[in-house]
């Protein structure tokens, strides 16, 4: 006896993909992925600068991590040009 509500005779739905919007929208996904594979080492470095003040190798200071932060910021958008971040 099958019963109405036996899953397997439901029809399978599978989930479609998004649909892609063009070669614009793929473009533009493909260049924000660049761009945050190329912060990586950036990223690497305020992690160690976090690191290295909780831990005292360097002293904490607000206006030091301002600093190290523009410079750290500044060169980012010198070696990355238009792939940088900007905030």
């Amino acid at each position: 006896m099958v019963h109405m509500n036996d899953n397997r005779l439901q029809p399978q739905r599978r989930r479609q993909g998004r649909p892609s919007g063009g070669t614009r929208g793929s473009a533009a996904r493909t260049s924000h992925s660049i761009g945050h594979a190329l912060g990586l080492p950036f990223d690497i470095a305020r992690a160690l600068h976090a690191q290295a003040a909780s831990s005292g190798l360097i002293r904490k200071s607000m206006l030091e991590g301002r600093d190290f932060e523009r410079t750290l910021a500044a060169l980012e958008q010198l070696t990355l040009g238009p792939w940088a971040r900007r905030v």
